[in-house]
């Protein structure tokens, strides 16, 4: 049995050639971490937004510790992904944010230590630090 020769003129020859547009295993990866930080970040931002209500509506140091632990672990999750913030606008302004944030809590110490009643300052403080958090991360 003879097998005749097939000639198609509709198909098309696949290229297999390195495409630009594809991309590698290490992009994807460094995507997916992208994601998952911001996530993490988001998480941490929340967290902090609601233990800095809680500290303005109940001066206490426990609160106090809380809110400050949770502010530092935000702080060193910029800190040590300080290449990506040198890309977006550098570390000089990232460590004058600390520097600001620093003097934040230390005013907010003072104030729940010399138990002063007054809410409104604890609560413009609070909302001061969380702008300089999510100017880091903006």
């Amino acid at each position: 049995m003879k097998i005749g020769r097939v000639t198609n003129t509709n198909v098309n020859p696949v290229n297999y050639k390195n495409n630009n547009t594809e991309t590698s295993f290490q992009e994807v990866i460094d995507k997916k971490a992208n994601v998952l930080n911001s996530k993490k970040i988001n998480k941490m931002i929340s967290d902090i937004t609601e233990s800095g209500k809680k500290l303005a509506n109940k001066r206490t140091i426990i609160n106090l510790l809380n809110y400050k632990k949770k502010v530092k672990e935000l702080l060193d999750t910029a800190l040590q992904s300080g290449l990506e913030l040198n890309k977006r606008g550098g570390r000089t302004r990232i460590l004058k944010i600390v520097e600001n944030v620093d003097k934040k809590l230390i005013e907010i110490t003072d104030n729940v230590l010399n138990e002063e009643d007054n809410k409104l300052k604890i609560l413009k403080l609070v909302g001061e630090i969380e702008g300089m958090l999510i100017d880091i991360y903006a």
